[in-house]
């Protein structure tokens, strides 16, 4: 489902969704007011994106935002990348896995997979990040190429800068992820 947002006490205009045309957003998915979707992004059904509370939220290009993920900011809430400012910020080549929640303010860089069932809160996570399933990553910043294990509660600076880098073994997973998901926006 397409939708513009509501007018409200916050926003008085209707905003629809910008959708690249090389995009494939599936019948189940709900993308509601100020979202951009990026060329060759992929989202799946039943995921949720709200940009009618927090706004504006972007999707960068060859992203996918999978089944059951949702991504919603608070009103007024904002990060600036590249001088813009944004509830959500997803970069290009960025996996949001099943069931994942984003919520903004939140910007998430290029290359960086967030596991199924992971929760990221009002945090900026740089490139090459990998964040396991059923992680919790609440309030921090984390540095390029960093790991967060698998179920693994990340709520200090202090624990967000002692995390590893990504193990060998799993470094290029995003990759192969983005591969797929981009060639079923292609094909859908």
């Amino acid at each position: 489902m397409l939708k513009a947002s509501p007018k409200t006490f916050w926003s008085q205009t209707e905003v629809l969704p910008k959708i690249n045309a090389s995009a494939h957003i599936a019948e189940a998915a709900s993308v509601i007011g100020s979202v951009t979707i990026s060329a060759g992004v992929m989202v799946c059904p039943g995921a949720s994106i709200r940009g009618d509370e927090g706004m504006p939220i972007f999707i960068g290009e060859d992203s996918n935002i999978q089944d059951g993920a949702v991504l919603h900011g608070l009103m007024n809430k904002r990060k600036v990348v590249q001088g813009n400012e944004y509830s959500i910020y997803v970069g290009n080549r960025v996996s949001c896995g099943h069931c994942c929640v984003v919520h903004g303010p939140c910007v998430i860089h290029d290359d960086t997979f967030i596991g199924f069932n992971a929760v990221v809160i009002g945090s900026e996570i740089d490139e090459h990040v990998y964040i396991g399933h059923g992680a919790q990553v609440v309030g921090v910043h984390i540095a390029a190429g960093r790991y967060v294990e698998h179920g693994t509660s990340v709520l200090t600076q202090a624990q967000a800068d002692a995390l590893p880098e990504i193990p060998i073994a799993i470094r290029d997973f995003n990759a192969e992820v983005v591969e797929k998901n981009t060639e079923l926006a292609r094909t859908y």
